[in-house]
């Protein structure tokens, strides 16, 4: 500001005067454009709009200012997909996950070998019976305790995203929701495939040497799956990476539940209704417990019930687990001496076969409920939905979530007499009011805050310290929910389309977000 300085002139479409942070009457000429219309930053010769000079996609198409724009799905999904695997290299998790596999292959190889060796019983059948008996409480322990560390890795990758902020930044970015947690599926199914076809291998070599392999895998996989969505419940409770995954670790006694469980049923210790597994089937980890525990079972020779033919049941050879007329088959087990003079053991635990179908029904059960309890769960940030969300209209059919606004013939006469002023509306705020708990006394941070801003127009948002501008930022852009009032980004509202709203937003944090 030496001798001679000139301020230069205001820029068309900048306001000098701002709207209140406490309430009050805004006055008329507030956030609007004064004078002419906002004029477009074109590049000289461009006689285009600024609304149609953004270069399209291939083949030469333009994009209109206020559509909803956002990277290919496809270039998105990859490019996060990559960041996980980078992100689980770099961090040390891939080896720990392999390293916990190959104790768990160990312990089952070593114990199989050991059973298979030592163990002196007569005759054949009987000793098959007391091996397979055996590797139902192993196996289902070392699988689980396999699929617990997947768990607990994934869980704190994810949860790490959210203490570090980097999943609302990624959200506030124009990242979907659903993108955002496909991207983690994609992520932990091929690395929880390598596993399952590992412990598929392992299994078809040793105790299961007659089923079909990639049933087996196909169990193995499925019960990853249910662990991926419990771990969804728990990242969208915990808020630190460390407390998630000391929780992770606990899981690992889920696994035991189901094994112990099915051999005190089968050895007659405890009368376990068919029902009372399909419910364990809902923990983490436990599910493949009980379809394990049956494909043993057809590992090895058995009876099966023959209504009306004396003596009532006939003795069956190993035939394993395979499609077809016994899928459902399920055969009792003549281990630990049990002389068929005396009748049969039967088998109290599910066939495998409905064993898998209760455990693809129990991963579905289990992955609604995550998705549901991730948008109704009031986390740090981000705005909860109403906890009947799924049955509004505007859920059921999208088109339907500006239905409300357009159908109010005075708001639209008011908006098209706006954008014929001073050009559409890119912002929008109405009554916007923010209120938090401080020491049991709610504090009022934002008060009826009303604004517009044009398209075209640089708007500046000033205050003191605590005037409540970044409150308001976090309202629009949705990482925080609004108390009351309405807030609006090209007509989309952040409270209805939230996920629209942020195609059109751009937020540079007070934090550095950036990879």
């Amino acid at each position: 500001r030496g001798p001679g300085f000139r301020a230069p002139p205001a820029a068309p479409g900048l306001s000098p005067s701002l709207p209140s942070l406490r309430g009050g009457p805004r006055p008329a000429s507030a956030a609007r454009a004064m004078g002419p219309q906002p004029q477009s930053f074109a590049a000289p010769g461009d006689a285009r709009p600024a609304a149609s000079r953004a270069d399209g996609p291939k083949g030469g198409g333009e994009a209109q200012y206020a559509e909803a724009s956002r990277a290919p799905i496809c270039a998105m999904m990859s490019t996060l997909v990559l960041k996980h695997f980078q992100l689980a290299w770099r961090s040390w998790r891939l080896f720990s996950l392999a390293l916990v596999f190959a104790i768990m292959v160990a312990i089952i190889s070593v114990v199989y070998w050991l059973l298979c060796h030592h163990v002196k019983l007569r005759p054949q059948e009987i000793k098959d019976s007391a091996i397979a008996f055996a590797m139902m409480v192993i196996s289902p322990m070392c699988v689980a305790m396999a699929q617990t560390s997947a768990m607990q890795v994934i869980v704190a990758a994810m949860v790490a995203d959210k203490e570090s902020k980097m999943k609302i930044v990624q959200l506030i970015g124009g990242v979907p929701l659903w993108a955002y947690w496909a991207s983690y599926f994609i992520y932990f199914t091929a690395v929880s495939s390598v596993l399952s076809l590992g412990f598929a291998i392992l299994l078809r070599t040793t105790c299961m040497a007659r089923s079909d392999a990639f049933l087996v895998f196909l169990a193995l996989e499925l019960s990853y799956m249910q662990t991926f969505a419990f771990g969804a419940i728990l990242v969208t409770v915990f808020e630190r990476a460390r407390t998630a995954s000391s929780v992770c670790s606990l899981c690992s006694v889920f696994g035991i539940i189901q094994p112990v469980m099915g051999s005190m049923a089968l050895t007659k210790m405890l009368e376990v209704p068919k029902a009372v597994f399909y419910l364990i089937g809902l923990l983490p980890t436990a599910s493949f417990g009980c379809v394990l525990q049956g494909v043993l079972g057809l590992e090895v020779p058995g009876v099966r019930m023959t209504p009306g033919i004396p003596p009532g049941f006939a003795v069956t050879h190993a035939a394993g687990w395979h499609f077809g007329p016994h899928f459902f088959d399920s055969d009792g087990l003549t281990y630990m001496g049990q002389s068929l003079d005396k009748g049969p053991i039967l088998n109290p635990l599910p066939s495998p076969g409905e064993a898998l179908m209760a455990q693809i029904a129990q991963t579905l059960i289990v992955a609604l409920f995550a998705y549901w309890f991730d948008q109704v769960y009031q986390g740090e940030f981000g705005a909860a939905k109403p906890a009947l969300f799924c049955c509004m209209p505007s859920f059921l059919c999208p088109r339907r979530r500006q239905a409300g606004r357009q159908a109010d013939p005075g708001r639209a006469l008011e908006r098209a007499q706006e954008s014929a002023e001073g050009g559409l509306a890119a912002l929008e705020l109405s009554g916007l009011r923010k209120e938090f708990r401080r020491g049991g006394q709610p504090f009022v941070a934002l008060d009826d805050l009303s604004l517009d801003v044009r398209s075209g127009e640089i708007f500046a948002l000033l205050g003191h310290n605590g005037a409540g501008k970044t409150t308001a930022i976090n309202c629009i852009t949705g990482m925080v929910p609004l108390t009351s009032g309405e807030a609006f980004v090209f007509g989309y509202s952040v409270v209805t389309a939230l996920d629209q709203a942020r195609c059109n937003l751009g937020v540079c944090p007070q934090d550095n977000p950036m990879y």
